[in-house]
């Protein structure tokens, strides 16, 4: 059992030190009642006296405590590269939410290339560049899903790769024939990550 806190907005050093202390508070209260305490990351950019929000939430929160939730596709479009975020966290990547890229997903860095970037204008000038097409089932894409599975299980520190698709882009279901719903993207994605396994 563990509680999965979605990581939010974080623009200055004030802010990443008040969360990093609830996260370890909420943390040692979530291990005194045997549960795990995970961060989830998705698309986290602002830099804060030379680092993401994200790193000095790594840095800034307790190892024995807190562990994250690597979204390799979200890691990617932050501009990370999934298996060295992986490798880096080590131990702390707890779980791992795996989707795949569309071909046609432009551009693949969402932050490069921002400037002005605001809390008021986060989701505009990031998401605002993402497409439907640009999430697929697991397995058609372009990220190189073998890799990081690989990397995950030689660690063993992450027991779950769990298949979560944000949105399922009709045209990706074609190499399956299926009806071109959620659930038969989800099934698809849950065979193709199997066969990598092994």
């Amino acid at each position: 059992e563990a509680i999965i806190l979605p990581m939010g907005i974080m623009t200055t050093m004030e802010e990443i030190k008040t969360v990093a202390a609830a996260c370890n508070e909420m943390a040692a209260l979530a291990k005194a009642h045997g549960m795990a305490f995970i961060i989830t990351t998705t698309v986290r950019i602002f830099q804060v006296e030379g680092k993401t929000a994200y790193e000095w939430l790594v840095e800034l929160t307790d190892p024995e405590l807190v562990s994250f939730e690597v979204d390799t596709f979200w890691a990617t479009r932050g501009g990370q590269k999934a298996v060295e975020l992986i490798k880096k966290l080590g131990s702390r990547a707890k779980l791992i939410h795996q989707k795949d890229m569309g071909k046609s997903a432009d551009p693949i860095n969402l932050i490069e290339g921002v400037t002005d970037l605001t809390r008021e204008n986060y989701c505009e000038k990031i998401f605002g560049r993402t497409n439907p097409t640009d999430i697929c089932t697991v397995g058609t894409g372009i990220m190189d899903i073998p890799e990081i599975v690989k990397t995950v299980t030689e660690l063993d520190y992450a027991p779950y790769i769990i298949v979560e698709l944000d949105c399922c882009a009709r045209q990706t279901e074609e190499e399956y024939n299926t009806p071109l719903s959620p659930l038969a993207s989800i099934k698809a994605s849950r065979e193709y990550l199997e066969s990598v396994i092994g």
